[in-house]
């Protein structure tokens, strides 16, 4: 019997911050620059408590996949579901978000 295969279905983290993001327009609109040039983002929903970017995306013969970025004042949470590939592409996507926050809204990652 062979060994049975790990398959991910969903990635996720949600690391706290700060100081705090300002939950501005123009922050949210600079961040949604700065994340659709690496990340191919196409829906983008923002209000005055949280901001979300997301890219639906599909891989033949697998469920309907999702990457997800919600930023609140006090946590920004990536989360991958049913991805494609395994942790270590999750890990450069959480490199990726991360190194989107630039100032003025640079906060540090508690």
């Amino acid at each position: 019997m062979a060994d049975p295969e790990f398959v991910p279905r969903w990635f996720t983290v949600t690391l706290p911050v700060y100081p705090p993001v300002p939950m501005v327009q123009a922050s949210a609109l600079s961040l949604a620059t700065a994340l659709a040039s690496k990340l191919n983002l196409t829906d983008i929903h923002m209000s005055d408590e949280r901001w979300e970017y997301r890219r639906p995306h599909a891989t033949e013969g697998q469920p309907r996949g999702l990457i997800r970025v919600s930023v609140r004042e006090n946590e920004i949470r990536i989360e991958h579901r049913f991805p494609a590939t395994g942790l270590e592409q999750f890990e450069r996507l959480v490199q990726q978000v991360t190194s989107s926050f630039a100032p003025p809204y640079a906060p540090h990652v508690v």
